[in-house]
């Protein structure tokens, strides 16, 4: 199930993983991307995440050795990052749309 079309909870893999972490637990993700193409969803999750007290890390940050969740400049930069993926994936869904739509109008 794709990141872009899926809330992380409503997909298999994320509800399993969801339901079994639990406090002090730690979740590490290589890259944001992989998880979240939504703001909505990201916040959604990193919500429930500072509810069960897990910590979140992400491994690849474009170059960035690392990000402390929880401080403003660390959550401005996920906010950023998860963005950035959600326009990527919009704009790729942008271009394949207009491929099928040439490709029918071509028959």
């Amino acid at each position: 199930m794709s990141a872009r079309t899926n809330p992380f909870m409503l997909r298999v893999a994320g509800k399993a993983l969801f339901d079994l972490l639990r406090p002090s637990d730690h979740f590490i993700v290589d890259k944001v991307d992989r998880l979240w193409r939504s703001v909505a969803d990201f916040v959604d999750v990193r919500r429930m995440f500072e509810q069960r007290k897990v910590s979140l890390h992400i491994c690849n940050l474009m170059g960035a050795t690392s990000v402390q969740l929880g401080t403003p400049a660390g959550d401005f930069l996920m906010n950023i990052m998860v963005a950035g993926a959600q326009m990527e994936s919009d704009q790729c869904s942008d271009r394949t749309k207009a491929r099928f739509a040439g490709r029918r109008a071509e028959g």
